[in-house]
């Protein structure tokens, strides 16, 4: 959207739609725990607006879309890339 008022748009959003954009800057975090033995925790948080907002459900998503064989690997010829070029999650 930033883009587009550079270029002479005006860009409306209707309240009544149900997601918010932001604007500004964002930051990505990433954090890893480890409790002393071989389990560890792996956190991904958003924050843009003074707004957090944890990553995981998000990836669990992405990860649940991969067309992964019985062993949870992925087909030898998939492309990473050409899958998310479109997705578009809300």
């Amino acid at each position: 959207m930033p883009q587009l008022r550079a270029e002479g748009w005006r860009v409306g959003i209707d309240p009544s739609w149900p997601y918010r954009l932001h604007e500004g800057p964002v930051q990505i975090r990433a954090g890893l725990e480890s409790d002393g033995t071989d389990w560890f925790s792996l956190g991904l948080t958003l924050e843009a607006g003074g707004q957090h907002i944890d990553l995981a459900p998000l990836l669990r998503t992405i990860i649940d879309m991969l067309p992964l064989d019985e062993h949870g690997a992925p087909d030898p010829d998939f492309d990473v890339e050409e899958f998310l070029d479109g997705l578009v999650l809300y």
